[in-house]
């Protein structure tokens, strides 16, 4: 179900109209399923969990929860990629009552970095960037993370084509990460493009959603799991696909 905080009807047509349209996207869990590798380097580490009962998109949930927290340490150079990567596992499966040391979690990391050689693009992605460029939109990628690590999960999903090499911003390439607004102001400054002619599509809250709002652009809620909002901030629109995306936008 497509909300909408912005602009309607025949207003919102000629403010598209009015202008050349940027959209980045977030990587991770907005261009792929980032569950699914998740789950499957749990099954082989750690089959038990299902048995308990876990539910593993919950537990999934809270990783990427503590990630998000964790990163700011990592920016500040207070904790290194690894420490963060393990203590986001640990500290998810606390909240489950499963003890997991730093060996563990990991393997359980090891094992999702392999998985992830093996992800595919949400199915209706080529078509969502075919129509967008078809109608005048500029595409691009802001993600957090290691640079040859990021770049990648494009070439994995066969993305690297669908977006111009100046137009894919990784975090750590430029010094500055989500969700510091300072990271979509700098994307302005490269892209010689304004904060209101920008839109940002991510699943995170506060990486994606409050960062993205806070640097003045519109904010798109990539919301297919269901979470909560995190604060009282309105994003301009909620989706949970992309064929939403289309929808909203053409």
């Amino acid at each position: 179900m497509i909300s909408a905080t912005g602009f309607r009807g025949k207003r919102r047509k000629r403010y598209f109209k009015s202008m050349t349209r940027f959209i980045f996207f977030d990587l991770d869990d907005t261009l792929y399923d980032q569950l699914k590798p998740f789950r499957d380097a749990l099954i082989t580490v750690m089959p038990e969990l299902e048995r308990r009962g876990i539910v593993m998109e919950r537990l999934f949930q809270k990783v990427r929860h503590y990630s998000d927290r964790l990163w700011d340490r990592y920016c500040e150079g207070k904790l290194t990629l690894a420490e963060v990567r393990s203590g986001r596992i640990i500290r998810a499966f606390e909240e489950f009552g499963v003890d997991v040391d730093e060996t563990r979690a990991l393997q359980i990391q090891a094992d999702y970095e392999r998985e992830q050689t093996r992800i595919r693009p949400f199915p209706e992605l080529e078509s969502c960037f075919s129509v967008l460029k078809s109608r005048g939109f500029h595409i691009g990628v802001i993600t957090n993370g290691p640079v040859e690590h990021q770049l990648n999960k494009l070439k994995t999903l066969n993305l690297s084509g669908q977006f111009e090499r100046d137009r894919v911003f990784v975090s750590d390439a430029i010094g500055i990460a989500k969700p510091n607004p300072e990271l979509f102001r700098s994307v302005n400054e490269r892209t010689g493009t304004s904060a209101e002619h920008c839109y940002h599509i991510g699943d995170s809250w506060i990486n994606d959603i409050e960062a993205s709002y806070r640097a003045g652009w519109h904010s798109i809620w990539l919301n297919n799991r269901e979470r909560m909002p995190e604060s009282g901030i309105q994003p301009w629109a909620v989706i949970q696909n992309h064929k939403e995306l289309i929808d909203l936008l053409i």
